[in-house]
């Protein structure tokens, strides 16, 4: 790899808001020589939404905790993961666990993470608690339309805390809902 490409490479590969990125061989030919490519990491990730589906079932133990859920959701790279899964992931893991709490220190989500949490809160049939209290939502355009979203088509949901939020700031974003 040249070092333009290099540079490429490490700009796109970040892990702070970088894409997933893999780098694969292109086979040479007898008109090129073989060189590097990119791939995007939907197949893959596909894939591994598939495993956590099955894994769900079984009692997966990333989301044995409200801390561990977090941290799983608060992953930037595990996005695309629920936004393929989405309701089909949260409704398994809500079947094992239907309440969620992140108000805790130790539990708060990112934006990033309210973003993961509203894709597999879509058509969550399990979902029964879910605690937000101090965690800015709001604060995003994502916010507006995934609680909507969620508050549409979760049916099991009867106990919702958004206290300590800025649900104020839900109105500058209303025209997302439409």
């Amino acid at each position: 790899m040249n070092t333009e490409g290099l540079t490429l490479w490490m700009h796109l590969n970040k892990e702070d808001a970088g894409l997933p990125l893999i780098k694969t061989l292109e086979a040479q030919t007898e008109l090129a020589p073989a060189q590097y490519q990119f791939k995007h990491l939907s197949f893959q990730e596909g894939l591994f939404a598939q495993h956590l589906l099955i894994q769900a079932d079984l009692g997966w133990e990333g989301w044995e905790t409200d801390a561990v859920s977090c941290e799983f959701l608060n992953n930037p790279f595990m996005n695309n993961t629920c936004r393929i899964a989405a309701g089909f992931l949260g409704s398994r893991l809500a079947k094992r666990r239907p309440a969620w709490n992140f108000s805790t220190p130790d539990a708060r989500l990112t934006e990033v993470g309210l973003t993961a949490l509203w894709l597999i809160c879509e058509k969550n049939e399990k979902l029964r608690d879910l605690n937000l209290n101090s965690n800015n939502v709001g604060i995003s355009p994502n916010d507006s339309s995934g609680l909507a979203r969620m508050l549409l088509s979760s049916p099991s949901l009867v106990i919702l805390d958004l206290s300590n939020n800025c649900l104020g700031e839900l109105k500058q974003y209303a025209h997302c809902l439409k």
